[in-house]
């Protein structure tokens, strides 16, 4: 019975880690492809209020 608790608890872990770096890199990615639009034309950075 613990070792059935133990590897769903792993497992669980492991899910979360996964998600959570997934989840890291979507956002870097995002804030690069703002970076280069900037730099491609900074007098109308993206998410402007013009």
């Amino acid at each position: 019975m613990y070792n059935c608790a133990s590897v769903t608890e792993t497992r669980t872990n492991i899910s979360l880690i996964i998600e959570l770096q997934h989840g890291l890199l979507i956002q870097a990615t995002t804030m690069k492809q703002r970076q280069i639009a900037f730099n491609t034309n900074p007098l109308n950075p993206p998410f402007s209020n013009s």
